[in-house]
């Protein structure tokens, strides 16, 4: 462990703590919004960062492949995200993609 910080020590160097702190948070949100939509699963993500500090980001399922997503952080009205993935239960690559709303 004491390696590791040190590493992480050193590849922090010259950056601002905060922004990395923010930048860690973001992708800890876009984790848990990704695996919530793998799933499909509802999700509450909390100390997401938002323009005010931190805020708590909910969505879930809304029909087939939609989700619904609160408070709404997109400036369009629709947003739709799509990936290839491989399913356990089949090991060829499928598409993957949801229709984001406000919800």
């Amino acid at each position: 462990m004491a390696g590791q910080r040190a590493l992480q020590s050193e590849l922090a160097a010259g950056f601002d703590p905060a922004e990395l702190d923010r930048n860690r948070r973001l992708v800890v949100c876009l984790d848990g919004f990704s695996l919530a939509l793998c799933h499909d699963r509802a999700a509450t993500l909390d100390d997401v960062p938002s323009a005010d500090g931190a805020a708590t980001l909910r969505l879930g399922p809304a029909g087939a492949a939609r989700f619904a997503v609160a408070p709404w952080p997109f400036a369009a009205d629709e947003v739709v995200v799509e990936c290839e993935a491989r399913r356990l239960d089949d090991a060829s690559w499928v598409p993957l993609r949801w229709a984001l709303t406000p919800g």
